[in-house]
């Protein structure tokens, strides 16, 4: 063997070790991997609307004298998908001697706005306690309905100086959505939005 032969021999030997580690340093470089998705998210937001099954006027009346009494029921109801918090405003405009064209307001057997003038009206939450000095404001569920019986009357005792006069009023029903939630984000199967609307319910939301 030449001294040529052998000089490339020792050449070639450390390249080729070179080589080699160079490969498994390469091949050491691999990972496993793995990966998830949270994909479709949805966010729809909840609709807040009510019924009210009397059109217009509640009342229309004339030829009035003392001691008449006239009734009428509404009912008035959530179809909204959210809770929400009723309350009525009652304006009025009133020819009538003071306190002698008064009005009521009842659910059922609970007064909700005692015998009043008709230009005293305010705002009652529905339902309220026994009367509208002392509210309270729980919110009515989807689909919750309620029915009031609105009393007219003029008083047996109006003066002769009422005849001919006249008094308009306007209610209006007015819906309010219960407070928003935090939720942690615990995901459940199930038929509704979250389990506790307008609550914090510890974190569990509902898939619909």
């Amino acid at each position: 063997m030449t001294r040529l032969t052998t000089n490339r021999r020792k050449v070639l030997i450390p390249l080729a070790t070179a080589l080699a580690a160079g490969a498994i340093a390469i091949g050491s470089g691999a990972s496993f991997t793995s990966q998830s998705t949270n994909g479709s998210n949805a966010y729809t937001a909840g609709t807040l609307t009510q019924s009210n099954n009397v059109t217009g006027a509640l009342f229309n009346l004339i030829n009035l004298k003392p001691g008449d009494q006239i009734t009428k029921t509404v009912t008035i109801k959530n179809t909204g998908s959210l809770p929400a918090r009723f309350s009525l405003t009652g304006t009025a405009t009133n020819g009538f001697s003071t306190n002698m064209l008064s009005f009521s307001i009842k659910e059922g057997s609970t007064s909700l706005v005692t015998q009043t003038s008709l230009n005293a009206t305010g705002t009652v939450v529905l339902p309220s306690a026994a009367s509208a000095t002392t509210p309270t404001t729980t919110a009515w569920a989807s689909g919750e309905s309620h029915t009031y019986t609105f009393t007219v009357a003029l008083d047996y005792l109006a003066p002769n100086a009422d005849q001919g006069k006249s008094a308009t009023a306007s209610f209006t029903w007015d819906a309010l959505q219960e407070n928003g939630a935090s939720f942690s984000g615990q995901v459940t199967d199930g038929s509704s939005v979250n389990t506790a609307p307008g609550v914090n319910d510890g974190g569990s939301v509902v898939r619909p």
